[in-house]
């Protein structure tokens, strides 16, 4: 926790270091005062977290669920600002494909759409520059199944989506948000698995006829 807290600070510090030097010009000002924005959002971002995890610790409940159309996470994760920074950064582009039936399902829509933006930002790391992630949705009976897809190779490294798929060596330590990710899976009756080299297939359990 301490690392992941100490991170989002340390950028937002330099930026503060260049404003002091005095000699920046317009442009430069703006961007360092973007940078701290950005860092203290995710920062307070984290601190929430921290909060959620205590909350898991203690034995109090997380999530307020509620039926709601599963395809209306697909709007909610593409709205995310932080996420939309994420794939600029990269010059990536997202796609998404909802499915074309309704899906009534009893779940926490804010954080399955933070699982989702995490899990997204997890493909980004591993995609090649100017490359589309996609995220489709389709029903399976009295399940669904959401595909994301995008990544290279790379994904099959990836530390805090193993330690989400159980296949951690012993010793490793997750950061804050996967901890947090993996109560999100557990909360809400979601398989997560791979999908070949590249992919993620997550099962949304308990979708009503």
């Amino acid at each position: 926790m301490r690392h992941d807290l100490r991170s989002a600070v340390a950028p937002a510090r330099m930026a503060l270091q260049l404003l002091r030097g005095g000699r920046v010009d317009a442009a430069e000002r703006e961007e360092a005062l973007a940078v701290i924005d950005r860092q203290l959002e995710q920062l307070l971002a984290g601190i929430d977290e921290v909060g959620d995890l205590l909350r898991v610790q203690a034995g109090l409940p997380l999530l307020q669920q509620a039926s709601h159309d599963a395809n209306l996470l697909l709007d909610l994760v593409c709205g995310r600002g932080s996420l939309v920074r994420g794939l600029a950064e990269r010059e990536l582009r997202l796609h998404c494909e909802a499915c074309d039936s309704e899906l009534p399902w009893q779940h926490d829509p804010a954080r399955v759409a933070a699982l989702l933006e995490f899990l997204l930002l997890r493909l980004a790391a591993h995609a090649p520059g100017g490359a589309e992630l996609r995220m489709a949705l389709r029903r399976e009976g009295e399940a669904a199944e959401l595909l994301l897809s995008g990544a290279g190779p790379g994904l099959a490294q990836d530390a805090e989506l193993a330690f989400l798929l159980g296949e951690s060596a012993d010793g490793e330590e997750p950061g804050l948000r996967a901890l947090l990710m993996r109560e999100v899976l557990r909360g809400n009756a979601i398989e997560l698995r791979r999908e070949g080299a590249g992919a993620l297939a997550l099962r949304l359990r308990g979708i009503a006829a």
